[in-house]
């Protein structure tokens, strides 16, 4: 019973965090205007908006936007109610909270106020919360305990994400993305200097990695944590490529692995890498 509450109180914090990120992506930057008619233009807009068409690409992303939103907050609540009550329930969070994004993106400079995000949105919210419901006895989630105790390297190692992926917005332009690519083809070679940069960089977050999951799969989990951070910073509004973050993620992934049995040589290794940069 206390370890059934204690993965409530983890996926309590995860939806909350999911709601953060809704939240913040969905008023991004947060240039609000005075509503000096009131509420009715808001509502009237819309509901005006009602019959307007999204775009495939933008619909799949609104209903993704959405999913873990459902899928946590089912793990969140429990048994405390049937199946069916916590879906409709967790779907009724997901309209408000839609709405309720919609309705402050009327008054957001730069924000457009469409209903058929409520649709996508609410369908996502269904949909996490079917899969929650579905999995919830036959999946376990070590990584919530490990990550409860490893409180240390998470923090920083959330804050370094944070750093990298900020304004934390995605955009769907597919000019963005040529942008965002288009330093590492014009210039692949990188300079000595953020080489040696990037190296250290990347063997400092490999080895809080390591101290989150371990060092069997830690090395495993870095080459994902790569992969999840050069895709964001393509996709992410006026985040960019270069080389010397490209051949220091490869050059660390490279020395992990060989130098895998020598953990103590690897902690002088990021020592000195670290050194070398500030000399630098």
């Amino acid at each position: 019973m206390i370890a059934k509450l204690g993965r409530s109180k983890h996926f309590a914090i995860a939806t909350t965090i999911v709601i953060a990120i809704i939240v913040y992506g969905s008023l991004y930057p947060f240039a609000f205007r005075p509503a000096d008619d009131g509420i009715g233009p808001v509502l009237r807009a819309l509901w005006e908006s009602r019959a307007e068409r999204l775009g495939r690409v933008t619909f799949l992303a609104n209903i993704l936007l959405y999913m873990p939103l459902g899928f946590f907050a089912i793990h969140a609540l429990g048994r405390r109610s049937g199946a069916a009550g916590r879906m409709v329930l967790i779907t009724i969070l997901g309209v408000f909270l839609s709405v309720s994004m919609e309705l402050l993106q009327y008054l957001d400079e730069g924000r457009v106020i469409d209903a058929p995000d409520v649709y996508a949105n609410t369908l996502g919210t269904l949909i996490g919360a079917g899969a929650g419901s579905l999995l919830t006895e036959g999946i376990r989630w070590p990584f919530l305990s490990e990550i409860a105790v490893a409180r240390v390297p998470t923090l920083l190692l959330v804050a370094w994400v944070g750093y990298r992926l900020f304004p934390f917005v995605p955009t769907l332009d597919l000019h963005k993305y040529w942008s965002a690519i288009k330093p590492v083809i014009n210039d692949p070679i990188p300079n000595y200097y953020d080489l040696l940069r990037y190296t250290a960089m990347w063997l400092g977050i490999e080895a809080l990695i390591e101290a989150i999951v371990g060092t069997r799969r830690g090395w495993v989990f870095f080459s994902l944590f790569i992969g999840g951070i050069l895709v964001g910073k393509i996709m992410i509004v006026d985040a960019t490529l270069n080389a010397g973050e490209i051949a220091g993620a490869a050059a660390a992934l490279a020395a992990w692995i060989v130098l895998g049995l020598r953990p103590a040589f690897r902690t002088t290794l990021i020592a000195f890498s670290f050194c070398a940069y500030v000399v630098a």
